[in-house]
């Protein structure tokens, strides 16, 4: 059993929507920050990118 009804409209978002709206939504709530982590699985590779872990004792990003 669904909750879907035929009168009830749903909206598909492409992906460029759903992206601009996070975007939107995190640059109001968050407009500066900070962040204070230990860096892990640092690579460099050729392409001449970083890429790393943000990480503290209960999380990562």
């Amino acid at each position: 059993m669904t909750n879907d009804s035929p009168t009830q409209q749903r909206h598909i978002f492409s992906v460029t929507e759903l992206n601009n709206s996070v975007k939107r939504l995190l640059e109001n709530q968050f407009p500066a920050v900070w962040l204070e982590g230990e860096i892990s699985n640092l690579v460099l590779p050729r392409s001449g990118h970083l890429y790393l872990t943000l990480k503290d004792d209960q999380a990562q990003v």
